[in-house]
């Protein structure tokens, strides 16, 4: 997934009266993220059984595709999720009216990025438990229809959010 805030930055904050520093909360692999309105770190949940997170969005349930309790016992040994999430949005280039070069530049990091919060989720993000790392989790290429689990096409996310001063 790509999310190229560049392509924005014909109406910047500044011309609004908002402070875009920092344009983040904290680290960028953590449960949390900055509200895009303030910029004030909002806190979130993950726990992939679906559990809940107390009163925070649990990231698992957030873009859940199949919760295997929908279905008849076996169909699915686990629920699926798409994970579409602040934390692997790619802002360092854009994708759009680039060379070739720069587009599979970005896209490749923007990959790295992906399975770097991957890898993350499994290894330190934390758990209700006191531990970290989810182990159990895997991607799922036989869904995606990929090599790697990943999508096919980058996702823009900012083209949506485009305003003209």
């Amino acid at each position: 997934m790509v999310a190229s805030l560049a392509a924005l930055i014909s109406c910047t904050g500044e011309e609004r009266g908002y402070d875009l520093t920092p344009p983040w909360a904290g680290k960028l692999l953590e449960l949390n993220y900055s509200n895009p309105q303030t910029l004030e770190p909002k806190e979130l949940g993950f726990h992939p059984e679906g559990k809940s997170t107390g009163g925070v969005l649990n990231l698992w349930n957030y873009r859940r595709i199949i919760n295997k309790n929908n279905f008849e016992p076996g169909t699915y040994d686990g629920d699926i999720t798409i994970v579409n999430w602040p934390q692997n949005d790619y802002f360092l280039g854009d994708v759009i009216d680039v060379s070739e070069k720069e587009f599979k530049k970005h896209i490749e990091t923007a990959r790295q990025l992906n399975l770097s919060l991957f890898h993350w989720l499994q290894t330190e993000a934390p758990r209700p438990d006191g531990g970290t790392g989810w182990p159990g989790l895997r991607l799922r290429s036989d869904v995606m229809g990929t090599t790697d689990g990943m999508a096919k096409y980058p996702y823009i996310r900012e083209s949506r959010r485009i305003r003209v001063c």
